[in-house]
C-alpha cells in the first residue's frame, strides 16, 4: 500500500510516503502535473478514482466529536468536483479513518486507490492530531494529490546539508534514503505533465528558509487554495451538461462564442446559442453562407465570417443587423480555411499561407513565408497564435510567422479533425477523444475527465473560462472548466 506519513517535524511537517514495492522507483506513468497559466497542485493519475464517484468513509475509532470534524471539514473538496464522501457505520468503505490507531502519533494517508490495498479491518488514514489543515491535507492524498514538494519543477533548490541534518535529528532518525525518497528525491517529469508549482497548495508543505539556497520558504497553508479547488475540478470533472435538444447536423460548419452568446454556422445560416439553457435563433441576415469554404471565428463584438471569398464581419448586438465585407474581396478561396481573430487582426490560413487582415485599415499582409500544409484548426491567446497543423501544435509569432512547437511532439488526429479554442486563461485542445488544457508557458497539459468526445462532428468553442463542444449533432457545456 502507498501511505503518507506526516512526521511530527515543528519546523517542516513533511509527509513521508510509502509505495507499494517498484511504484516509487518507476514514477507513475499517468501522474499529472497542471495548469494551463496559472500555477497547480499535482495529482497521481494511477491512483486517481476514475472509477467511481463515491468514496465511504468509515471510522475505526475516536470520539463523537472528532468524527464531526471530519465530517464538516473533509467536504470541502468536494464542493469542487464530482467526487462525494458519504460517511458509513459500517460495511465495506475505500477510507477507513483511525485516530491515532495503535498508539501512531503520526498523521497520513494512502496515495488514492492505493487504499484498496488494504484489509477492512485497517485504517487508510491516520490523525495524529486533527485540525482543519491536516484533514484537508490527507483527504487531498485520499483522492490521489501528491506533494508538491516531490516535483521537478519546485522554484528553489534544495540546501542539502540542513536538510539531512534536520532529519537525522529526529527521535527516531530519519536514514538518508528515507530522507532523498521522502524530500529530495522528485518524481522523473519525463512521466508528469504540468503546470506550475502552487506554494499556496493545502499540499505545499512548510519548508523553512535554511532548508533551501537562496531566499524562498512555504508558509504553512490552511486552507484550499484556489489552484487546490481548481484542479480538483480537472481530476474529477463535475458532468457535461447537454444545452438545448437541437441537432446540429445539416452542413454544420463551425462554432464560436461572441458578446455573451454562442454562434454556429449551420447549412448556411447563423444560430444565436443563448449558453444558459440551449435555446435558439436564426440571425435575420438576409444572406447565407453556403458557398465554399465556410470558416468562423470572433472579437469580443463581432463575428467574422469567410465565406464564397470574402471575409464578413457582423456585430450580432446591433439593430439592424448588417454584414459587412472587410479587406479583400475574392481573395479567400483555397482552402483548406482557417481562421482566427486577436488583437484586431482576423488571421486567415489560405492557399498554404498565412494571412493577417487589419479590421482599422481594411487591408491584409502575409504573415511570414511557411507553407502551413496540414492546418485544421487555430486560435489566439497570450499575444500569440496557435495553429494545429500536421499532428503538431505551433506557437506563431503574430508579427513575423516565426513559430515552434508546442507541447508534445505529435497530437493525433482522429476520429474528426482537432480543435483549438481559448479560454480567458488557457489554450483547450479537443483531439482523438480527449479535451486538454494546455499550460503554454511550459508546454504541459492537462486532461480533462475521460474519452468521450469520440463522434463527428465535433468542434470546440469558449465563452469566458467555460467551454463548449458540439460532438455527435449534440451541443455541451463541457465539465472541468468551472
Amino acid at each position: 500500500m502507498a501511505s503518507t506519513v506526516c512526521a511530527t517535524a515543528e519546523e517542516a511537517h513533511i509527509c513521508t510516503t510509502a509505495y507499494p514495492e517498484g511504484i516509487r522507483a518507476t514514477p507513475p506513468q499517468n501522474a499529472v502535473l497542471n495548469d494551463g497559466g496559472t500555477p497547480s497542485l499535482a495529482a497521481d493519475m494511477n491512483t486517481a478514482w476514475r472509477d467511481r464517484s463515491t468514496l465511504r468513509v468509515r471510522f475505526l475509532n475516536g470520539t463523537p466529536a472528532q468524527h464531526q470534524q471530519v465530517r464538516d471539514v473533509a467536504p470541502q473538496w468536494s464542493d469542487h468536483c464530482a467526487l462525494q464522501f458519504e460517511f458509513v457505520d459500517d460495511g465495506d468503505a475505500e477510507i477507513r479513518v483511525g485516530f491515532k490507531w495503535g498508539g501512531d502519533t503520526g498523521s497520513w494517508s494512502a496515495l488514492g486507490k492505493f487504499a484498496l490495498d488494504r484489509s477492512q479491518d485497517q485504517p487508510t488514514m491516520n490523525f495524529g492530531w486533527l485540525d482543519e489543515r491536516v484533514i484537508l491535507h490527507e483527504f487531498g492524498h485520499a483522492i490521489g494529490m501528491i506533494h508538491e514538494h516531490l516535483r521537478t519543477d519546485i522554484p528553489f533548490q534544495w540546501n542539502e546539508p540542513a536538510v539531512f541534518n534536520y532529519y537525522k535529528s529526529l527521535t527516531p532518525p530519519w536514514s538518508e534514503a528515507k530522507i532523498r525518497s521522502n524530500v529530495l528525491d522528485a518524481y522523473d517529469h519525463s512521466h508528469v505533465n504540468a503546470g506550475r508549482f502552487d506554494p499556496q497548495s493545502i499540499m505545499a508543505y512548510p519548508i523553512p528558509n535554511r532548508f533551501t539556497i537562496g531566499d524562498y520558504q512555504i508558509p504553512f497553508n490552511n486552507k484550499l487554495s484556489a489552484e487546490d479547488k481548481r484542479f480538483a475540478g480537472r481530476v474529477y470533472p463535475k458532468k457535461h451538461h447537454r444545452l438545448g435538444d437541437a441537432a446540429w447536423d445539416n452542413q454544420f460548419h463551425d462554432i464560436t462564442g461572441c458578446r455573451g452568446k454562442l454562434y454556429i454556422i449551420e447549412n448556411g445560416d447563423v444560430y444565436e446559442v443563448n449558453p444558459a439553457n440551449g435555446k435558439e435563433r436564426v440571425l435575420p441576415l438576409g444572406t447565407k453562407f453556403n458557398v465554399g469554404q465556410v470558416a468562423l471565428a470572433s472579437s469580443d463584438t463581432h463575428l467574422y465570417i469567410v465565406e464564397n471569398g470574402n471575409l464578413h464581419s457582423i456585430d450580432p448586438a446591433a439593430n439592424p443587423l448588417q454584414v459587412k465585407i472587410v479587406g479583400p474581396t475574392n481573395a479567400w478561396k483555397i482552402g483548406p480555411l482557417s481562421m482566427a481573430y486577436g488583437n484586431g487582426e482576423v488571421f486567415i490560413v489560405e492557399n498554404r499561407k498565412l494571412y493577417a487582415v487589419s479590421l482599422s485599415q481594411n487591408n491584409y499582409r502575409q504573415v511570414g513565408t511557411a507553407n502551413w500544409e496540414g492546418v485544421t484548426s487555430m486560435t489566439y491567446f497570450g499575444g500569440s497564435l496557435y495553429v494545429y497543423e500536421n499532428d503538431k501544435l505551433r506557437k506563431v509569432n503574430p508579427g513575423t510567422g516565426t513559430y515552434e512547437v508546442v507541447g508534445q511532439s505529435d497530437w493525433l488526429v482522429t476520429p474528426d479533425t482537432p480543435s483549438l479554442a481559448s479560454t480567458n486563461r488557457e489554450v483547450v485542445v479537443l483531439e482523438n477523444g480527449y479535451l486538454h488544457a494546455l499550460d503554454v508557458s511550459t508546454g504541459r497539459h492537462e486532461t480533462i475527465g475521460d474519452r468521450i468526445w469520440t463522434e463527428a462532428p465535433i468542434r470546440a468553442a469558449t465563452l469566458g473560462n467555460h467551454v463548449y463542444i458540439i460532438e455527435n449533432e449534440k451541443l455541451y457545456r463541457a465539465g472541468g472548466f468551472e
